[in-house]
Order: C-alpha cells, then structure tokens, then sequence
C-alpha cells in the first residue's frame, strides 16, 4: 500500500514538473533571427531549444562564478596570515588554475567597488581597462559602461577619453621620433600620476597573468612529455 501511495506522488510530481517544462519551453521567445538561416523547419525548432538551453546555462556559469569569486576571495583572506603560497596550495589541492582563481578575485573586487553582477560576464580584457581608469573615471561613467551591450569597447573609449584631457606639445628632435613635452596644471599634474600608477598596476596583473599562463604550459608539455 505504501509503495502504492508513493508511486503515485511520483507520477503526480513527474506530470507537474512535465507541465511546468513544457510551459517554460512554450514561454521562450528566440532572440535570432532565424529568417537569415538557410535551414528547414525542424532545424530552427531545434536550434531555439538549444538556443534556450545555451542561455539557461549561461546565467547559471555566471551565478557559480559569482559564488567562486566570493569563495576564493574569503579563502585568499582567511590565509592571509599563514606562509606564502598556502592559498595557492589550497586551490591547486582543489584543481583550480591560478589564473582563473585570481581573475576571480579581481572580478569580486571590482563587483563590491562598483556593484554591478556582469562584472562577472565581462571580458577579462575589460576588466583591466577599468582597473586602468577607475581612479579617475567616475563611477557612473563606469557603470554605464558595464551595463552598455559592449562593455569593452565602452570602457576603451573613457580610457581615449580620459587620455584626451591632456594639453599635448610635440617639438622636433635629433631623435628619429619627436618626444613629447606635456603641460599640466597641478590637478592635471595629480590625475596624470594617477593614470602612470594605474597603467603600472595593469601591467603588473598583465605580467602576472602571461606568468602563470607560460607556467600552465610548461606543466602541460612536462605532462606531455612523460605521457
């Protein structure tokens, strides 16, 4: 009787879940134009279920990668004290990449600054074209940026812009290229060292990361190699 009574709440919960799914399904409305496609009918019902399924996953990368950023930066945090390299021991003993764990870090970083989750979606190529600008940049001018449907060309352009607030004077040299005098006024004077110091921590993570990158490969050979 038991086994009876269970039977039947599965079924009941088989036949819910099945029309809650189908009603997600029939609810989907395809953001491409399909029309532009040479396919069949039958194709482009496929590749709109697909199309869902990319996107449904999609989001749900970017919600992990929200929580593994929070994750790593409170672990990075909580080994602070201890020797250096036990953080990187403890990620690695969990199969994580460097590289991966600490553009986690700075993605959380820059999320907590600017409070805005496609910090988690955004390019990596961005989000060091922020750290270069964030200093002299306004907030909101960054965030509209982030928000924008392309983030990285956005931010590019503050950077252009923040660049182009410089009086700029070229006067000719012996030198096979003309070297450049620039004139500043004292809070010009503070914003240009701000924009040197931001460059400089860009390229250091630049650094940092083609670093790890090259030890990545070297293992990856080495492993090869005993393959």
């Amino acid at each position: 009787m038991k086994n009876k009574v269970n039977s039947r709440l599965v079924n009941k919960l088989n036949e819910k879940f099945n029309i809650q799914k189908e009603e997600i399904i029939s609810s989907y409305k395809s953001i491409i134009d399909y029309s532009n496609f040479e396919i069949t009918d039958v194709e482009k019902d496929k590749l709109i279920k697909y199309e869902e399924q990319v996107i449904f996953h999609g989001k749900e990368i970017i919600k992990n990668n929200i929580e593994l950023s929070k994750i790593f930066s409170e672990a990075q945090k909580t080994l602070s004290s201890n020797k250096t390299g036990t953080f990187t021991k403890w990620f690695e003993a969990l199969g994580f990449k460097k590289t991966f764990v600490y553009m986690c870090i700075k993605r959380n970083e820059l999320f907590l600054e600017f409070e805005d989750s496609k910090i988690f979606d955004i390019p990596e190529k961005a989000l060091f074209e922020i750290s270069k600008i964030k200093d002299i940049v306004t907030k909101d001018k960054i965030k509209e940026a982030i928000k924008s449907n392309k983030p990285l060309e956005a931010v590019r352009t503050l950077n252009k812009e923040s660049f182009g607030d410089r009086t700029i004077k070229k006067v000719d040299n012996d030198i096979e290229e003309a070297q450049v005098i620039e004139v500043f006024s004292a809070d010009e004077q503070e914003k240009t060292l701000k924009i040197i110091r931001a460059e400089i921590e860009v390229l250091m993570n630049k650094l940092e990361y083609l670093r790890l990158k090259e030890i990545e490969i070297l293992k990856s050979s080495k492993f090869n190699e005993i393959k």
